[in-house]
């Protein structure tokens, strides 16, 4: 079955049943498409014949019995980014060299490397021309949480797991500090899971680019006219990020809710069905929090977040 609707041929797609408790299965065109991970548990990479086939111009072929991806009368969720077709390339601008696809005008590329095994540091090329802020590190061949790196707010030597009761973790102890990415490099040192034991690695990095996407933080103020947060763009994708121990990342789109105000998501770091409450307004130039709970906007709290844009808003009537 395809899959239409993405305007884009996606390299990264991320797909998660609505109606029940499931895994989100993540697939992307450098490691191929009978290959996939779990956002919600720390199980290295899997493998099944019956996944997806990528290179279609508006989305991508499913070829799933219903184990995964296809379950009978199920609703599901999908977001998809494109790199850069499915072509890599072996990047040196590392002290570690890694393979890379990228697309640097939207952003986003597809990082694969070997991490080390000793006790300091290295560097890894992302071909993005341009440093990235959002950043989620996966060991693909042994057991470790999908770990979330550089988005500004957070510390650039701590890292933040997926798993809802993961908090920001100083992980400078091992080796040496993380340092913030470049243009052309991050750094990595021996945590499992951000590039040590000497295992193999993919990294999802994501750049902001005017009028299309940014990452950041905002602080609560516990009230229901929650913080506006200023984009630039009308988002289409937003994934929220709390700072403290114990607090859930969820997931709202544009898509799933076509109007304000926008009430239904996933969390990332869960297995369980989509849920609803008002959360927030999706504007022209942003974003107003309108929740007064602690994952979004408890008072003093500081949330992270990562959006993308539906139009460039320079190109976007104001509606």
């Amino acid at each position: 079955r395809t899959i239409n609707g993405f305007n884009i041929s996606p390299d990264l797609i991320w797909v998660k049943s609505r109606s029940d408790s499931s895994n989100h299965m993540l697939v992307d065109s450098s490691r191929g498409g009978d290959k996939y991970m779990y956002s919600n548990a720390n199980n290295a990479e899997l493998t099944s014949s019956n996944m997806i086939t990528f290179g279609d111009s508006d989305g991508y072929v499913m070829r799933d019995d219903g184990t995964y991806l296809n379950g009978s009368s199920r609703t599901y969720v999908a977001w998809g980014w494109r790199a850069n077709g499915g072509t890599t390339a072996t990047n040196a601008e590392g002290a570690t060299n890694s393979t890379v696809q990228a697309n640097t005008k939207a952003g986003f590329s597809i990082v694969e490397f070997t991490g080390i095994n000793s006790a300091t540091t290295a560097t890894v090329g992302h071909g993005l021309g341009k440093a990235p802020t959002f950043i989620i590190h996966k060991s693909v061949n042994t057991s470790a949480w999908h770990l979330v790196r550089g988005v500004p707010g957070m510390p650039v030597s701590y890292v933040r797991d997926l798993n809802p009761n993961g908090s920001p973790t100083d992980v400078s102890g091992n080796g040496g500090a993380l340092v913030a990415p470049t243009s052309s490099v991050f750094n990595i040192n021996n945590t499992t899971g951000i590039g040590g034991g000497g295992y193999t690695y993919v990294a999802y990095c994501w750049a902001p680019i005017e009028g299309y996407s940014k990452f950041g933080s905002y602080t609560g103020n516990g009230e229901s006219d929650g913080p506006f947060i200023y984009t630039g763009f009308r988002p289409q994708i937003v994934l929220f990020m709390g700072y403290a121990y114990g607090i859930e990342n969820f997931i709202f789109d544009n898509k799933r809710n076509t109007s304000n105000p926008i009430t239904t998501y996933v969390r990332w770091g869960r297995s369980s069905a989509e849920g609803t409450h008002t959360h927030c307004d999706f504007l022209a130039n942003g974003f107003k929090i309108r929740n007064t709970g602690g994952d979004y906007n408890g008072s003093t709290g500081l949330f992270m977040y990562m959006a993308w844009g539906d139009v460039p808003f320079k190109y976007n009537n104001t509606h």
